[in-house]
């Protein structure tokens, strides 16, 4: 997301190394602009441009089908516990954040729905290293253990498989100008996941105080290294995701349903909220949901390049 908005900058009409401006020679200077957006304008996003048919990739249906159910058999493994046990709970409310923001990839259209192959390889694999880390601290079922990893594994294996058949491949060098044009001509709305993923790269301990670990400190530890996952697995997963949608409208109800979603865990499992050291501090998490779905629907918050005009001065 920030390297979208390096990319804005440096390819506005600055002056390039060694070039002189030339006399009333146009420089842009990129802003942000948040101000409220006219009733439903905007909502439907521009039309396509050629920077989203740069990044389509062609994805046969038969082979959409069979990703459902690879992950359909990857969750009800990971999802299949004892949930007597306080740390299963734990640990299957952090599954959760990768579900819940998988759903906008049910939705996105046929030619970008490959986009979220890399994601689900990369969850596979924290996955994979997750279920090592628990079982090594004595917190998984030996038995079942072994079928969760092959799950993962199973999709770690087709995620790539998808990527080396279908792509995207090159697809890839169109996809930061794409985000460019996201955030100059639909929303910024997408920068403000930035603030998750600094909190969670430089402190992602700071996530684990959120929740109650039911006592069991062995579960600190492997749920740490999981949630530093996150900036790659959820956050750079739901930015990439949005912007596919091209439209404020859609990526906006993508962020309100992980908002009622999140939000609707709080009376199925309220201690693992009450009863962490920073006590309902997971409130932050619906919140910043709530806020950028919010800034989808009813701002216009984008990047917006100001020009001014540079002109010589005459001596006398």
């Amino acid at each position: 997301m920030l390297f979208f908005f390096l990319l804005l900058v440096s390819s506005s009409p600055f002056p390039r190394r060694g070039q002189k401006p030339n006399d009333g020679q146009s420089t842009a200077m990129p802003r942000l602009v948040c101000r409220l957006a006219a009733c439903g304008a905007g909502l439907s996003g521009p039309a396509t441009p050629a920077e989203a048919d740069a990044i389509a990739v062609e994805m046969p249906r038969w082979a959409w089908g069979l990703t459902l159910l690879v992950d359909l058999l990857m969750w009800v493994a990971l999802y299949w516990r004892d949930y007597t046990i306080g740390t299963n709970v734990a640990i299957a409310h952090y599954y959760s954040f990768m579900t819940i923001t998988d759903l906008p990839a049910l939705r996105v259209s046929w030619q970008l729905k490959a986009w979220w192959q890399p994601f689900r390889a990369a969850a596979a694999l924290s996955f994979l290293f997750l279920d090592v880390s628990l079982l090594l601290n004595g917190l998984e079922t030996p038995g079942l253990v072994f079928l969760r990893l092959g799950a993962c594994l199973l999709r770690l294996l087709h995620a790539l498989w998808c990527l080396w058949a279908f792509g995207p491949k090159r697809q890839w060098q169109a996809l930061p100008r794409f985000g460019a044009w996201y955030l100059q001509h639909v929303s910024g709305a997408t920068l403000l996941l930035a603030l998750w993923a600094c909190l969670g790269f430089f402190c992602p301990y700071v996530f684990i105080l959120m929740h109650y670990n039911y006592g069991d400190l062995r579960l600190d530890a492997p749920l740490t290294a999981l949630q530093g996952t996150y900036i790659l697995t959820v956050v750079a997963k739901s930015a990439v995701l949005d912007m596919t949608f091209m439209s404020r409208s859609q990526a906006g109800v993508n962020e309100l349903i992980a908002c009622i979603l999140f939000s609707g865990q709080y009376p199925l499992i309220f201690d693992t909220y009450w009863l962490p050291p920073l006590r309902m501090g997971h409130l932050l998490a619906e919140i910043l949901f709530a806020i950028i779905a919010f800034a989808y629907l009813f701002l216009d918050f984008r990047v917006v390049f100001e020009d001014t005009t540079k002109t010589a001065v005459c001596d006398a």
